[in-house]
């Protein structure tokens, strides 16, 4: 179906109104015109932080500021073998981290982690196995162990410790 000129004369005009509408509305504020309330900008009260630049060797206070770094388009480790950089030196793997502690409950202690793994009768002493960063000890109530700690007492499912009079409990982990 063809569009008659009085159409394209209305088309036409409808165009002009709607993207003299559009201009508008970006260049004036989005449709404003009413009362529009500011903007508030907050301002950091303290110490700010400010990355400081050192001038490179051989610069003698010219006024400017050389400032080095790596190129970050370049990989930091590379897999191939090759360098791809003008650095010298390489990237050593970071060592993986320790094991987590295993089975009971677990607390840190003067910079050590202990956990609980076992508490059990033998030989009518009652005996705890604990673990010390990672050493496993077993002990019966009274006995010293990982140097400075002492199992106080076995009471059911729990035991009570000592490291250099700092007294603390543990229970056994039910989910074993």
């Amino acid at each position: 179906m063809a569009l008659s000129t009085r159409d394209k004369r209305l088309m036409a005009v409808a165009l002009c109104v709607v993207l003299v509408a559009g201009v508008g509305y970006f260049l004036f504020g989005r449709g404003g015109g009413g009362s529009q309330t500011p903007h508030t900008i907050t301002v950091p009260t303290g110490p700010i932080a400010t990355p400081s630049a050192s001038p490179t060797p051989g610069q003698s206070g010219n006024g400017k500021l050389v400032f080095s770094g790596r190129d970050p388009f370049q990989p930091l480790v590379d897999l191939n073998g090759s360098s791809t950089s003008g650095t010298t030196g390489s990237v050593a793997p970071a060592s993986p981290p320790p094991p987590a502690p295993t089975g009971g409950s677990s607390t840190s202690v003067n910079g050590h982690t202990v956990v609980l793994l076992d508490v059990f009768s033998q030989n009518g002493d009652q005996m705890a196995q604990v673990e010390v960063d990672g050493t496993v000890y077993t002990v019966k109530e009274g006995e010293t162990f990982a140097t400075d700690f002492q199992l106080v007492s076995v009471n059911g499912s729990c035991a009570d410790f000592t490291d250099n009079g700092d007294s603390f409990s543990l229970c056994q982990s039910t989910g074993k």
